[in-house]
């Protein structure tokens, strides 16, 4: 048995506004044509279940999201000192680095 877009909408619909909901089965039972008030009960159980599925998903995404975000702020990733992507001013070669318990001599460039 297939449902329409248009069904579905009107099912959630009607079944807002009417209260109790078997007579929102009723009255959508008269302007469905071949829907019983039952099938139309279980259409809505169905829809009810989508829609859960479909925010607790939605929901795991955002988390996961925010968590990913936070992890980025927390290690922002740091360019490779001599990648050839940073400006010229904001490279710095290895002989410059003054490193603890050492020297710049020992990192000096042989082929200049």
């Amino acid at each position: 048995l297939t449902w329409t877009k248009e069904e579905d909408r009107q099912i959630l619909k009607t079944c807002q506004m009417i209260h109790p909901r078997s007579k929102a089965f009723a009255a959508l039972a008269r302007t469905l044509p071949g829907r019983s008030a039952k099938l139309i009960k279980d259409r809505h159980e169905t829809l009810l279940e989508l829609m859960k599925k479909a925010t607790k998903r939605k929901a795991k995404q955002l988390e996961k999201r925010q968590k990913q975000d936070s992890d980025d702020k927390r290690h922002p990733e740091q360019p490779a000192i001599s990648d050839g992507l940073n400006p010229p001013h904001t490279r710095q070669r290895a002989a410059d680095l003054q490193l603890p318990g050492s020297s710049k001599d020992q990192f000096s460039d042989k082929t200049t």
